[in-house]
């Protein structure tokens, strides 16, 4: 039962579901109802499981989204989004003296965050100018993109059967990674529905231009969200083109204008402005080897199993089966369209990535989101297919698949061990962990005047989210020297070593790094003596990648060695 109401195309390749492959039986028919279903009943099913969906989805992504203070990602957004509130631009000084300049400027063209597109900062000014400054007005647009992808999700699959559409609906409300992403003060959100946009204009072009001018739009949206991500889902839409869809239709020259014509306008001018490779962190796109590239290409197919955007052992399976039965019942062409377009992506993401194999053991997954609503519903299919078209059999399936990591490994995992990834994240949304930067910016706020200079020791992990709790002290010691233009008039308690700071914080470990930078720093004769120790755990545990998130709190740890340190420069005011 495909949507066929415009002469569409039967598959798109990109982040979303295609109807046809939602509405593919496990034999390659239509998924339908017995036969004393009627359509008016099928009807009622769709929207009460879409309605429930989206409720359900709504409350996995709204409740308690300030809780949790910015971790250092999202505070640089933040930050930057405060900037462009104040000034229009992605500046690094802000007008309350403090400046962004994560690790020693390397974001930085002159004065101004040059290294990321723009998107994301943004969207988070024109929340903050409705709504104000604060956590959760930081993460309401993305929250939104999230619902509004989810919607997305389930309209393409509205024409598929109840069976199909209650597997997709348990996959969505079942995938705690996607809520965690959703939740974010990052580009996650924002991308990931600008590619889906992107895939259901391109599947339902049917030779009119507006859908092409949508795909144009989206695709521009998609590029100032992240520019790896639009060049991911690029190489897949073209190598569907070329094997697939061009035997369908072929596009005109003006078809080609309309897509292309204000993609190059707009994207060229973004690129220009926000360009990584003007900055140094565009030394650090560094060449790797072969080896190395192999190594991340099988890290990208491994995590994204690993961190439950799909399962590859039954959406494997589901396929053998089907290929073993194509004379009986061929396989539907969107199962291993969609299959390509995730090993393209793999395999482009591969290429341009910068991470380095020998600093981690873990793919960068947060770049692969935009695979994330395909495998969901690769996923759906495949429950689906393996259920052999009984309801008996698809829901206990679909509930054993999405709402427990087996079919992920989770078993072997020593991070998590095998759980249900989803109740685990309604119980911390229910009851959320102790974090260390809230409790760390309130006892600043209470003992530090306005004005009063602190030095954070480990970075963006720490500077940036006190920077936006505690935005009336100044943050100091973030660039290394003068030795960039730009930086010859900056007040001095932005350059190491100037002038030395009233305060300085440590999470954890990080207190070595504070001692080191005072041996090579500081100034003699002066001595800072310890202030208080902050009785919290002091990693933030709460990022969305399942292998650096705990949903549990973590109470046994060293007080003397894993919790927050602040220091006071001895006989310096403070109250």
């Amino acid at each position: 039962m495909n949507d066929n109401s415009d002469n569409a195309p039967s598959i798109p390749l990109s982040a979303e579901a295609p109807s046809s492959l939602s509405a593919s039986a496990p034999g390659g028919g239509a998924i339908v109802g017995g036969g004393a279903d009627t359509a008016a009943r099928r009807y009622r099913w769709r929207v009460a499981i879409c309605m429930a969906t989206l409720v359900v989805s709504a409350f996995m992504l709204f409740y308690n989204l300030g809780r949790y203070s910015l971790w250092g990602d999202e505070a640089l957004t933040a930050l930057k989004g405060t900037g462009v509130m104040e000034t229009g631009d992605t500046t690094a000084v802000l007008k309350n003296g403090n400046i962004i300049a994560w690790a020693s400027g390397r974001e930085l063209v002159g004065l101004k965050v040059r290294a990321m597109p723009p998107a994301m900062f943004y969207a988070t000014a024109a929340s903050f100018s409705v709504f104000g400054v604060g956590a959760w007005q930081a993460r309401l647009p993305f929250a939104l993109c999230g619902l509004l992808t989810v919607a997305l999700m389930l309209w393409w699959a509205r024409r598929a059967s109840p069976r199909y559409l209650f597997a997709l609906s348990l996959g969505i409300i079942g995938n705690a990674s996607m809520f965690l992403y959703f939740r974010n003060c990052r580009y996650y959100a924002l991308a990931v529905l600008a590619a889906t946009v992107v895939a259901w204009c391109y599947h339902r072009w049917d030779g009119r231009k507006r859908w092409l001018a949508g795909l144009a739009a989206a695709s521009s949206v998609l590029f100032a969200a992240h520019y790896s991500m639009y060049v991911m889902v690029y190489t897949a839409l073209f190598v569907d083109f070329i094997v697939w869809r061009r035997r369908e239709r072929r596009l005109a020259v003006g078809d080609w204008l309309v897509v292309w014509l204000p993609q190059i306008i707009i994207n060229t001018a973004v690129f220009l402005i926000w360009c990584p490779l003007k900055t140094p962190t565009g030394d650090s796109l560094l060449t790797k080897s072969l080896l190395d590239r192999l190594t991340l290409w099988w890290w990208h197919l491994r995590d994204l199993n690993t961190v439950e955007y799909l399962s590859w052992p039954l959406i494997l399976l589901a396929f053998m089966i089907s290929a073993a039965r194509l004379k009986k019942t061929p396989l539907p062409t969107a199962v291993p369209r969609a299959l390509t377009a995730i090993v393209i992506m793999t395999l482009v993401l591969t290429g341009v990535t910068n991470q380095l194999t020998s600093v981690t053991s873990y793919a960068d997954v947060r770049y692969l989101l935009p695979v994330l609503p395909l495998g969901i519903a690769l996923t759906a299919w495949a429950v689906c297919r393996l259920s052999f078209g009984h309801i008996v059999l698809t829901v206990p399936l679909a509930v054993l698949v999405f709402f427990s990591n087996i079919t992920h490994g989770g078993m072997f995992f020593k991070w998590s061990g095998a759980r249900s990834t989803a109740w685990c994240y309604v119980r911390e949304l229910l009851s959320p962990n102790p974090e260390p930067y809230r409790p760390t910016a309130d006892w600043l706020n209470a003992h530090a005047a306005p004005g009063d200079t602190v030095y954070v020791g480990n970075g963006m992990n720490g500077c940036y989210p006190l920077m936006f709790l505690a935005p009336q002290l100044r943050y100091a010691w973030q660039l290394n020297d003068r030795s960039r233009a730009a930086f010859k008039d900056l007040p001095p308690v932005h350059i190491k070593g100037e002038v030395m700071p009233d305060w300085l914080v440590g999470f954890g470990p990080y207190v070595g790094q504070l001692q080191n930078d005072l041996r090579r720093y500081g100034a003699p004769g002066v001595n800072y003596h310890l202030a208080a120790k902050v009785d919290v755990f002091w990693p933030e545990l709460y990022r969305p990648e399942l292998f650096w998130r705990t949903f549990s709190p973590i109470t046994s740890y060293d007080k003397n060695r894993d919790v927050v340190f602040i220091f006071k420069r001895a006989g310096e005011p403070g109250k």
